[in-house]
């Protein structure tokens, strides 16, 4: 059974399963209802199913509707309604809100779904519900995500940034997909909402993190543009994070020129995996063997592409030799 929450055109369905889950939390650890009194209530409530219900089906109904209502009025429904209410271009463009109960973690989120992708459900732990403030951070980024996505001027396409490429390399361009589009969600949430202009230091420092190979002043510039220039298009954001050329031409441009053929944390021409350096050198004996080696398996590969480190050990390593 579900709850019907009208919201302008959208109506939110509530998952029985989590209303319950929400109200047991909120009676174990509290909620924004915390100082009145709520296992009392909650006894209060049921009691009456226990001594009513004729048998367990019945009993269960009795119980569900119990949460439902307890779900409304202790202010969690209302959570929901606030900020999808924010969102009138999501609202413009879907038909009901499915919402659920994320079943094992990293499994929250919103998706797309339906006749025509008409129908949104929204994943949520049930003790997010116990920190308000937490739930509508979380509901504001996913809702703004799924309205970039339903933007035609954003152009969102599923589907995999590097067909053909290694998974390793698949997802490490997902992970930065996801990062460059935060950003700008963020910037964009703190615009309307200025208190979360302290999310800016925290997407600073995965930024960092995410590029950490790359010149320390690429991560500031990026942050910088994303949280308060336009919103870039999908392509715009899936080229970046596919490819360090792109990245370095909308973010720094003065170091891509200076950085030769070669950016530091592009992928290896052989591994395909990111790397700080690559060797370009291959005119000593030892260096021309191992490039006649490299060439057997990997017969487009050229000497000038280079190849990481690693990749050069691993060669040598198989053809008995000490660099």
């Amino acid at each position: 059974m579900q709850i019907a929450v009208p919201v302008s055109r959208a109506v939110v369905h509530v998952e029985s399963r989590l209303a319950r889950l929400v109200v047991e939390a909120g009676v174990a650890g509290g909620g924004p209802r915390r100082s009145e009194g709520l296992v009392e209530k909650l006894a209060l409530a049921l009691e009456p199913i226990y001594r009513r219900a004729a048998g367990a089906g019945e009993r269960a109904d009795g119980f569900d509707a119990v949460y439902r209502r307890l779900f409304s009025e202790w202010g969690y429904e209302g959570l929901i309604d606030e900020v999808v209410g924010e969102h009138p271009l999501l609202l413009a463009g879907i038909d009901e809100i499915w919402v659920g109960c994320a079943e094992r973690q990293g499994s929250a989120g919103a998706d797309l779904g339906g006749p025509e992708l008409r129908q949104l459900g929204i994943s949520l732990p049930q003790g997010l519900f116990l920190e308000p403030d937490a739930l509508r951070l979380f509901l504001r980024r996913e809702l703004l995500h799924v309205e970039d996505t339903l933007d035609p001027e954003f152009g969102y396409r599923p589907g995999l940034l590097l067909a053909g490429r290694l998974g390793a390399m698949e997802n490490l361009a997902r992970d930065r997909l996801r990062l460059l589009w935060g950003i700008s969600v963020d910037g964009r949430i703190a615009r309307r909402f200025p208190a979360y202009e302290l999310l800016r230091a925290e997407r600073l420092a995965e930024a960092r993190e995410m590029y950490r190979s790359l010149p320390e002043k690429l991560p500031q510039r990026l942050v910088d543009e994303l949280w308060s220039g336009p919103r870039p298009r999908f392509d715009e954001l899936r080229l970046r994070a596919c490819a360090n050329e792109k990245l370095f031409e909308a973010y720094l441009p003065d170091a891509r020129a200076a950085a030769g053929t070669f950016l530091p944390g592009s992928p290896c021409p052989l591994c395909g995996f990111p790397v700080a350096r690559i060797v370009e050198e291959w005119e000593s004996e030892e260096r021309t063997r191992l490039a006649r080696r490299i060439r057997e398996e990997f017969r487009h590969w050229r000497p000038e592409l280079g190849a990481c480190e690693r990749c050069l050990e691993g060669y040598a390593v198989r053809e008995g030799m000490w660099l």
